[in-house]
């Protein structure tokens, strides 16, 4: 039997893109409008796909918030210890 699975990834203002696989290789790729995202969900669904996240990619945002929250917390601190005085 194969394994039928679906990514879901923001496409641009107001699409979204639908990768879809078959044991493991990329066999088609679509943009939905977000308007008619849960109508072509459901039907991906009754035809057997389930929904899958690419791993690589839920990292390398993971790290990439990890940086952005260190660097705001320096900046925050930096500005901690100079603060603005602001006369009323």
């Amino acid at each position: 039997m194969s394994v039928l699975q679906f990514t879901i990834e923001e496409a641009y203002s107001g699409n979204t893109t639908i990768k879809k696989y078959k044991d493991g290789v990329m066999i088609d790729e679509d943009i939905v409008s977000d308007w008619a995202l849960s109508g072509y969900i459901n039907c991906l669904e009754n035809e057997g796909y389930k929904r899958a996240y690419d791993v690589s990619t839920y990292r390398t945002a993971f790290e990439d918030a990890k940086e952005a929250e260190r660097i705001a917390r320096e900046r925050y601190i930096e500005a901690l210890t100079h603060p603005l005085y602001v006369k009323n």
